[in-house]
């Protein structure tokens, strides 16, 4: 329900100076049945500044990476498999997420192209525009987000975005 409240508002209010836990564990929140059918999950929260976004950007980017992270995880197995969220401070101070899984990985002939609109390894199941999406709103607020996988291992979502005024 939180995550309605805070996501689902219509977005036509300015942006303005947010903490990140807050919205991050509301995205936990609607995500978490899909993520513990699946997987642990592991909360490492530092300190971090205030980033300039709406609920709902910030929502959209953290549902589309946690959903993405439990969705690389077999059902079932949830003792063997993990879903770590992070949120900290880059050394030039901006505010970083990370949401790592142990999932199956992305292969390296497939890791260039997961940003692109309509790409998609679902096989049906997806329509490709969630991870492009994601990148579209991180560089709208002038942000990067970047990838790390190995197969086999899972990977690593990172987003860093500026800090707030």
């Amino acid at each position: 329900m939180a995550y309605l409240k805070m996501f689902g508002r219509d977005d036509t209010r300015p942006p303005r100076a947010l903490e990140l836990p807050a919205l991050l564990d509301a995205a936990l929140d609607f995500a978490g049945g899909e993520i513990t059918r699946r997987a642990q999950l592991v909360r490492s929260y530092e300190a971090a500044p205030r980033v300039v976004a709406s609920d709902r950007q910030l929502g959209q980017i953290f549902l589309s990476l946690l959903v993405n992270a439990a969705q690389a995880l077999p059902e079932g197995r949830p003792d063997e498999n993990r879903v770590e969220v992070h949120i900290g401070r880059s050394a030039e101070g901006r505010a970083v997420v990370e949401i790592e899984d142990t999932g199956h990985g992305i292969p390296e002939d497939i890791l260039p192209r997961i940003f692109d609109p309509f790409f998609s390894t679902k096989r049906g199941a997806g329509a490709g525009i969630g991870l492009a999406l994601v990148r579209d709103i991180v560089q709208s607020l002038g942000g990067t987000i970047t990838v790390e996988s190995r197969v086999g291992r899972g990977a690593r979502f990172r987003v860093e975005l500026p800090a707030a005024p």
